[in-house]
């Protein structure tokens, strides 16, 4: 450092010079030095045991992809056996639906037979009623145990009876 000249300024001014002094010596260190044989050997060492890690990893996985493999064929055929019995008891509904409807279909016919033969029933006791009633004949009807079932209102005035 060297005090330069003052050019009126109230403080003064220094300048500062760098001398290149030459390179400074590095202290040997403490460690071994390596040559290339040695850390080719403890980089083959390195990826030998990384290699055998992997072996194994892949041995595990595989064995665990074979289990799961395994399992999954199993639940696939116990899947298709169910499927099977759910086709079959499809095939069974189907089968009883279609008896069903043969059946309604036979019932709704006779249901048919019957409500016409009700309905000539019913026109055959009206015109009964009505023939009875026009002829103006005393007629009393009787059941089985001689009991009386029905009569004419004309029989009603003859024989004075009560409904």
């Amino acid at each position: 450092m060297q005090p330069l000249p003052s050019d009126g300024s109230a403080d003064p001014l220094y300048m500062l010079v760098f001398r290149d002094i030459g390179g400074i010596k590095a202290e040997p260190d403490d460690e071994p030095v390596h040559t290339t044989d040695d850390v080719e050997s403890a980089n083959v060492s390195q990826l030998e045991r990384e290699l055998r890690e992997t072996k194994e990893r892949l041995q595990i996985t595989t064995e665990e992809l074979e289990s799961s493999n395994e399992e999954l064929k199993s639940s696939n055929e116990e899947l298709s056996s169910i499927n099977e019995e759910l086709q079959s008891s499809n095939e069974e509904l189907e089968t009883s639906k279609e008896e069903l409807q043969s059946i309604n279909e036979e019932l709704q016919t006779v249901n048919a037979e019957l409500n016409i033969r009700v309905d000539e029933l019913s026109r055959a006791n009206n015109d009964m009623a009505n023939l009875l009633e026009s002829t103006q004949i005393a007629t009393v009807f009787l059941d089985r145990d001689l009991c009386i079932k029905s009569f004419t209102p004309t029989a009603r005035d003859l024989f004075r009876l009560v409904e």
